[in-house]
């Protein structure tokens, strides 16, 4: 009869260390990838609040804008010969 080898079992103790050390790497991997998605989503409400709020007061400053330059043109439109008709 032939004899067993003697490091049949340490053969299989490595191969079943290195797949749990696998498992854990695939597992932090995946516990990283949720957290950093979660961290980017987090508090998305907040910063889509404040750029609605951001663009509502670029909109009431151009508003703002175009009034000044349709009352800077109408008195400039008055004082010039050539465009006095313009504002009659």
């Amino acid at each position: 009869m032939a004899e067993e080898p003697k490091e049949g079992w340490l053969v299989s103790a490595k191969v079943l260390v290195s797949m749990i050390a696998s498992a854990f790497v695939i597992l932090g991997s995946v516990l990283g990838g949720c957290g950093w998605v979660i961290g980017l989503y987090n508090g998305m409400d907040k910063r889509l609040t404040i750029v609605e709020a951001s663009n509502a007061r670029m909109g009431d400053d151009i508003r703002d804008i175009k009034t000044m330059l349709s009352q800077l043109l109408m008195n400039r439109a008055d004082n010039r010969p050539e465009t006095r008709g313009w504002t009659k």
